[in-house]
């Protein structure tokens, strides 16, 4: 996202992003968020490989991994605080 010519990053919860919006998204560690950019510009080359982007759907693992590797399928959800007051 870009404020006054300056490119900001915008910080989203995972779980409200769709499908597509995960695919074009630029996944940055927290540190990057402290660093001064002002003129970052992405590229073709700067694309990883569909099979390096994050994010992949189930059927996509399937197709793409050998049938001899083994894989962990780890099933993440929020979970709901429930706040109780005496």
């Amino acid at each position: 996202m870009k404020r006054g010519g300056q490119l900001c990053y915008l910080r989203v919860a995972i779980k409200d992003l769709n499908y597509n919006d995960l695919r074009e998204l630029n996944v940055r560690h927290s540190s990057v968020l402290k660093e001064s950019h002002t003129h970052e510009k992405m590229n073709e080359e700067d694309l990883d490989p569909i099979e390096l982007q994050p994010f992949p759907l189930l059927h996509s693992c399937f197709e793409e991994i050998d049938s001899d590797l083994g894989f962990v399928i780890e099933v993440k959800y929020p979970m709901d605080l429930k706040v109780i007051i005496n």
